[in-house]
């Protein structure tokens, strides 16, 4: 990841609507939601060309080309995110069906019960990839317009409040026609030109242009107010604004605005308590007040804690902190409080030192996809924990803030914090993998150290420097090789750490290490450790 340079924001407020106001929203949402469904079916079930589509549609149903264009736009939306999505499902099935396997060995003899459930499911799920490994051959596109959740509540109509069929449908009638889109563009007037947001003495008033088979040529809608993001709204009214005065004067100049102008998007959308607007608008990234010449801020996300830790312009450690969090059992909102909260104190950190933010580029989808075969601690844990949301959020406030904001390979680095910098500093093994993401932006090495030995239980010593003839050889591999070593070690628990002057000791439940000055020394569970 690398600072953008622009960032799409996306605002929304209600607004109060007369009957009149009311009917033909519904209306040119009803048109513009059927214009979909049915471009939906010319274009991806005939296989019929856009453009002989184009001048047939705007014929027949009386639609401007820009109302077209907006129900093109959002429903290429649609099919593009199906088709990723597509592709997210076969390899989360993928990873559930190997899983499956695995846990399938384990339980080879022990229960038959489970076992004949387990292959049950191990058949469905293969049976359910290959189904969708032909729809992604042969292309082919499956949308629910009115969502799929809807739909199969008509097979269950009392479990789901609904009295009769024809109440159900009703319900579905109006979930289908709820919405329609307006796409805008920086060489239109106001930045849309189906729609246009002008602003009046107190709030905004709305300019809503309809389709030519309605009598009425436009609609106002007055008194619209946003309790966020009204600065860059008026930003990008703005600067159409002056793009809009420049096209008017005669200048000798050759387009002295074609870098002025923002597109602005509409999405009205209707809900059982009233109309909202959806306002989309594009925000150029504020001057950065970052640098990473002077050092970085690496930052390790943890199921209740975000680490931090600060470097000089050396890679040495200056400063560290722990933010603590729970989102356990939290609603949406209040998740998004909790997180918002340290995602601002740590950007505001950032600001204060001048140094950009480092995180890992790092996905759990797949790990959570397969929680079914793991146990319900693990699994609990993991659900909970809202890693997308943090990096998000992060990464929104750095922009608005012009904090720099990179992200970097995660491979081995709690395994080098924790052998490198863990001790040597006496940091905890969260801030110590946050060292060393923060270290990784400027490419420092991270070679083991020479005097960094390994004995195991026969006595055989292994020491981790690179011999010349090994030098081409990427240092990783030796933390991949410690790694094996180190598998069954609960090093987590620093609890069990017992300093000494003379040694310090980590006392484990399978395995023993000692630790002396300039030396780890991995022995045998049945190795004696002085007092």
């Amino acid at each position: 990841m690398q600072p953008k340079h622009s960032k799409k924001f996306t605002f929304q407020t209600r607004f109060k609507t007369s009957e009149d106001q009311n009917k033909i929203l519904s209306e040119s949402a009803f048109l513009l939601s059927r214009i979909e469904r049915l471009l939906f079916k010319d274009l991806y079930q005939k296989k019929q060309e856009l453009n002989a589509l184009k001048a047939a549609y705007l014929k027949k149903y009386q639609i401007t080309a820009r109302q077209f264009n907006s129900c093109r736009i959002k429903l290429e939306g649609k099919v593009l995110s199906y088709k990723r999505l597509l592709q997210e499902r076969i390899l989360n099935l993928n990873c559930k069906i190997k899983k499956l396997k695995k846990h399938l060995k384990n339980l080879l003899k022990k229960d038959p019960f489970k076992i004949h459930q387990k292959k049950r499911r191990l058949f469905l799920l293969e049976k359910k990839l290959e189904k969708l490994k032909k729809d992604q051959e042969e292309g082919a596109v499956r949308i629910c317009f009115g969502t799929k959740k809807l739909f199969r509540k008509q097979f269950n109509l009392e479990k789901n409040g609904f009295s009769s069929h024809d109440q159900w449908k009703k319900e579905w009638e109006e979930n289908r026609n709820s919405s329609f889109f307006l796409v805008g563009s920086k060489d239109e007037s106001y930045g849309n030109q189906s729609c246009q947001l002008i602003k009046t003495e107190n709030a905004f008033a709305i300019h809503l242009r309809l389709p030519n088979v309605f009598h009425k040529k436009s609609l106002k809608i007055e008194n619209i107010s946003f309790s966020y993001g009204q600065e860059e709204i008026m930003q990008a009214l703005e600067e159409n604004k002056q793009r809009r005065q420049l096209r008017l004067l005669k200048t000798k100049t050759k387009k002295p605005f074609c870098h002025l102008g923002k597109a602005i998007n509409y999405l009205f959308k209707k809900d059982k308590k009233s109309w909202r607007v959806f306002i989309t608008v594009e925000k150029t990234s504020p001057p950065l007040r970052t640098r990473k010449n002077i050092g970085a801020i690496g930052i390790d996300i943890n199921v209740n804690q975000i680490a931090v830790a600060e470097t000089d312009r050396f890679g040495n450690l200056v400063d560290k902190k722990t933010f603590s969090y729970s989102v356990y059992g939290k609603n949406k909102h209040q998740s998004q409080a909790i997180i918002g909260d340290a995602a601002k104190q740590i950007v505001k950190m950032a600001l204060s030192k001048q140094k950009p933010l480092i995180i890992e580029n790092l996905n759990f989808e797949k790990k959570k996809q397969a929680l079914r075969e793991e146990s319900s601690r693990y699994a609990r844990m993991i659900s909970s924990f809202a890693y997308n949301q943090i990096i998000s959020s992060i990464e929104t406030k750095a922009f608005k803030e012009g904090v720099e904001l990179y992200s970097v390979n995660p491979a081995f680095t709690s395994i080098i914090g924790r052998i490198k910098f863990m001790f040597r500093y006496g940091l905890s093994n969260h801030v110590s993998a946050a060292l060393v993401i923060a270290r990784r932006l400027n490419y420092y090495s991270e070679r083991l150290p020479g005097y960094l030995e390994i004995i195991d239980g026969r006595n055989s010593e292994s020491a981790f420097f690179l011999p010349a003839r090994n030098r081409k050889k990427h240092v990783w591999s030796i933390y991949r090789e410690l790694i094996r070593k180190l598998k069954t070690a609960n090093v987590l628990h620093l609890s069990t750490i017992v300093r000494s002057s003379r040694r310090l000791k980590l006392l484990c439940d399978s395995e023993n290490f000692d630790i002396l000055p300039g030396k780890l020394r991995y022995v045998n569970s049945s190795a004696e450790l002085l007092g």
